[in-house]
């Protein structure tokens, strides 16, 4: 249901660049190998922070970007980045602000967004020609519950290389395992709850029923006890027998 959502209305028609076989792959195999270690990782139920880390990185080094970053909705819905990985110190916080604008729409629209070049930015921001900035982005919405809570996206910085419809193609396949590990964890924390309410109501079953054992031996000694002071003795030694 995801990768439906994901992989369907949102790419744009562009024709992707023609790869040499050899560089095909070579593409393929990375691909391969990135989805055998973030499916490993969920497998062995990682934590969700670890496998989006595992994510953001191998979205950074496939599709070879300058900035990556995992963005999740908090409550009250405040947009705090949960990881972000740069190829250089100098890409961590250029253009983030700008980042984040982008990954906040991508959420709320529950849409992609493909900014190729600066003449795509206009809906979101003001472009300045001055100082370092980010050239070309590429931003998708996570799910989990059939609702987009997180985004993830990646920039380049003052290149002449722009992202392709393919880079958005491998970036919808590192979005949908993402959306996996979340909703797992999701499935988790709900299997988890329920399991410690089932023990808490145990607890207090059992509590009940040793409280009620207490009670009910406290009232068979009082019978006792009233017994001994209406019968004679010969008579109460014969009932306890």
């Amino acid at each position: 249901m995801v990768s439906g959502k994901l992989l369907g209305q949102f790419c744009p028609k562009i024709i992707p660049a023609k790869e040499t076989p050899e560089k095909e792959a070579m593409i393929d195999s990375r691909m391969g190998l990135a989805h055998f270690q973030i499916t490993s990782a969920i497998i062995a139920q990682k934590d969700l922070p670890t496998i989006l880390a595992l994510v953001a990185r191998e979205s950074l080094n496939s599709l070879k970007a300058h900035r990556v970053t995992t963005f999740m909705e908090e409550k009250g819905g405040i947009l705090n980045p949960r990881f972000t990985d740069a190829f250089k110190l100098l890409y961590q916080k250029t253009g983030f602000s700008e980042e984040k604008a982008v990954a906040k729409k991508a959420i709320g629209q529950a849409k992609s967004f493909f900014l190729q070049e600066p003449r795509d930015f206009a809906e979101f921001f003001e472009y300045k020609e001055r100082g370092w900035k980010v050239s070309s982005f590429l931003s998708i919405p996570l799910f989990s519950q059939r609702t987009a809570t997180g985004a993830l996206s990646v920039v380049l910085i003052d290149e002449k290389r722009k992202f392709t419809a393919r880079d958005l193609k491998y970036l919808l396949f590192f979005g949908n395992l993402a959306s996996l590990a979340m909703e797992n964890a999701h499935l988790m924390e709900e299997l988890n709850t329920e399991i410690t309410s089932r023990k808490t109501f145990e607890r207090c079953l059992d509590d009940i029923l040793f409280r009620k054992q207490g009670l009910f031996g406290k009232e068979s000694q009082h019978n006792e006890e009233h017994l001994e002071n209406l019968l004679p003795m010969q008579i109460v030694a014969e009932y306890r027998l």
